[in-house]
This record gives structure tokens, C-alpha cells and sequence, in this order.
């Protein structure tokens, strides 16, 4: 994924896990979810969030599912 300029508002729940409360980490395009939450884990400089996502189309009948791992470095 390219450098981008996104940011999304997010509250912590418990210890390791993330809520995104408007879109997500990333835009999702027309036919890409964009993830609501994820898992977290901090290490040194690096933060690495693991979510999931699915896509379920009624008229296809497809359903279509990832984790999404992004990983995070402080600059």
C-alpha cells in the first residue's frame, strides 16, 4: 500500500483490541470492507494490528473473507 494521509478516531477496549469508530484503518473501495476493529500488539517501535473482514453479496451469492495484518513503524 502506498504512503497515505488517512486517519481514523478509535477507542482501545480491554488490553488488545481496537474500535474504529468512523470508517476504519484503511478506505475500503466499492467492493474492499474496510475493517471495524482489530487485535493490537506493541513491540519497540513497531505496532501490528490483525483484523478481519468479510463480504457477503446477496445477488452472487459470494462470500469472501481476510485477515488484514498491518504492521506500524515509528518514525
Amino acid at each position: 500500500m502506498p504512503p497515505s494521509n488517512y486517519s481514523s478516531s478509535y477507542e482501545v477496549i480491554g488490553t488488545d483490541s481496537i474500535h474504529y469508530l468512523n470508517a476504519g484503518l484503511t478506505p475500503g473501495g466499492s467492493a474492499t470492507p474496510a475493517a471495524t476493529g482489530a487485535k493490537f500488539t506493541i513491540s519497540s517501535q513497531l505496532l501490528t494490528l490483525r483484523s478481519y473482514v468479510a463480504l457477503d453479496k446477496i445477488i452472487d451469492t459470494l462470500h469472501e473473507e481476510a485477515t488484514v495484518l498491518t504492521m506500524l513503524k515509528k518514525q
